[in-house]
């Protein structure tokens, strides 16, 4: 679990600032974690251990909607197709 402390000293952390994405998809995806990411520190920093665990959640799980459905933006094969789709609920 990450400390308040380190929380802070982090939150300018941009978890793609050393990387240097090779195609489109590439792009949307760290973008997507980026958001992801941003959201469930956001959550571990509530002092309520019920908001903490929400807001962590749904910015996980929106996450996971948001790289699903650029897996079927970009992706060719059949069955991450089909598992992006599950998790998108089409």
């Amino acid at each position: 679990m990450a400390s308040a402390a380190w929380a802070a000293g982090n939150d300018q952390h941009n978890m793609s600032e050393h990387i240097t994405p090779s195609s489109a998809a590439s792009q949307e995806y760290l973008a997507g974690m980026q958001k992801m990411h941003d959201g469930m520190m956001k959550g571990a920093l509530a002092q309520n251990p019920d908001v903490a665990f929400a807001e962590g959640m749904t910015a996980h799980h929106q996450g996971a909607i948001d790289m699903a459905r650029t897996q079927l933006k970009y992706g060719k094969d059949p069955e991450l197709r089909k598992l992006a789709e599950d998790i998108i609920g089409v």
